[in-house]
């Protein structure tokens, strides 16, 4: 199944700063790798095939009405990528079949719901 979900969100009101900056038009989510080894040749943009684990997610609608969303994702391993530099090395791999149940799992989900 592909989904084409667009994670950015735009920021209501003024940032933290005072003084006045061209702000980026959306933010995003962001994940953070922290191993034992280097994701070298890893390019700076570019796309990604990964498999990951959805792990928590919850709603939350403020007095004002409007509702807010939030979700944790493991990301368990990284299949492929494609970005502007030639040398990108996979890293070390995780053949978990646990990471594969949970990605079938999530896909059944998608399906059930829509």
């Amino acid at each position: 199944m592909e989904l084409n979900i667009d994670l950015g969100h735009k920021m209501e009101g003024p940032c933290c700063t005072s003084e006045p900056t061209k702000a980026p038009e959306k933010y995003y989510p962001s994940f953070t790798y922290d191993g034992d080894s280097p994701m070298d040749g890893l390019p700076k943009e570019g796309e990604m095939t990964v498999y990951y684990k959805k792990v928590a997610s919850s709603e939350h609608t403020n007095s004002d009405g409007k509702t807010r969303y939030s979700c944790t994702i493991e990301i368990r391993k990284i299949e492929s990528v494609e970005g502007d530099e030639d040398d990108v090395k996979a890293p070390a791999s995780n053949r978990s079949k646990e990471a594969g149940e949970a990605l079938d799992a999530l896909v059944a989900a998608v399906k059930a719901k829509y």
